[in-house]
């Protein structure tokens, strides 16, 4: 059975819509640090560590 992590957000077309910088800061996280995380640097940091899919839903 495939091991992944699911992050769902909802109301995202309003979420945090009158602070666009903390949106994108949010989204940039997930993008370059949470996603690179566990693509790659789990291998390195974690006992036993393997790549999982994180799969994030943006739902309205």
């Amino acid at each position: 059975m495939p091991y992944y992590f699911r992050k769902i957000i909802h109301n995202y077309t309003t979420m945090l819509q009158d602070d666009h910088e903390t949106k994108e800061l949010m989204l940039h996280a997930f993008q370059k640090t949470i996603l690179h995380f566990w693509e790659e640097e789990v291998k390195h940091v974690v006992v036993s560590g393997k790549p999982k899919e994180l799969q994030v839903y943006l739902v309205d």
